[in-house]
């Protein structure tokens, strides 16, 4: 896992690996839609324009429903909630905003909104594509454990390490998917340091 893609050390800037893909995802996607727009006769201008739209309304969504969601971990603190920096963003809440303000914008301007549709959707999966490449690197989205020879392996304390040694209710899930060796196995310290 490599959650942090580069530290600028002068200006003491982190910036993290699935911020970066997102955005190289986001100017990729736009770029294939715009060529396949240029070779469908549409104009590629419209791609641009309503892809920015969709960005800001597609975020603002996608935080509102992650802040929806996760409601009890908010209490009312306005900051928190728009505190995108710190994570916690759901990928339908911002979908589905951005497809009402894409369909409202091409009715608006009476433009072909199926060919737009069709060439945007490729455009959205291909970006989204960078964005679990992403999430990868940041070590939160991650499936069961498998011994196959191309399974990822997380590292020790991660994220994913620790969902996969404790059960976790809430997934209906008593039982942790990785059960660990019982404690007599290991050679270890316990706090008092006996």
């Amino acid at each position: 896992m490599h959650p942090i893609f580069l530290r600028i050390p002068v200006v003491h800037l982190t910036i993290w690996s699935f911020g970066a893909m997102t955005v190289l995802g986001f100017v990729m996607g736009i770029l294939l839609a715009r060529r396949m727009a240029r070779r469908s006769g549409l104009d590629p201008e419209v791609i641009s324009d309503v892809a920015l739209y969709c960005l800001i309304v597609g975020m603002a969504g996608a935080r509102a429903f992650y802040v929806l969601h996760h409601r009890d971990q908010f209490h009312g603190d306005f900051l928190d909630m728009i505190a995108v920096w710190r994570g916690g963003l759901e990928f339908v809440g911002g979908a589905v905003p951005a497809i009402l303000v894409l369909l409202l914008y091409l009715r608006h301007h009476r433009l072909p909104i199926r060919r737009y549709f069709d060439i945007l959707a490729v455009g959205l999966m291909f970006g989204l594509a960078f964005g679990r490449i992403g999430c990868l690197l940041n070590g939160c989205c991650f499936g069961k454990p498998a011994d196959l020879p191309w399974a990822v392996r997380f590292p020790y304390r991660s994220y994913a390490y620790i969902s996969q040694i404790n059960p976790d209710i809430a997934r209906g899930r008593a039982e942790p998917r990785l059960p660990l060796p019982q404690a007599e196995y290991f050679d270890f310290y316990t706090e008092d340091g006996a």
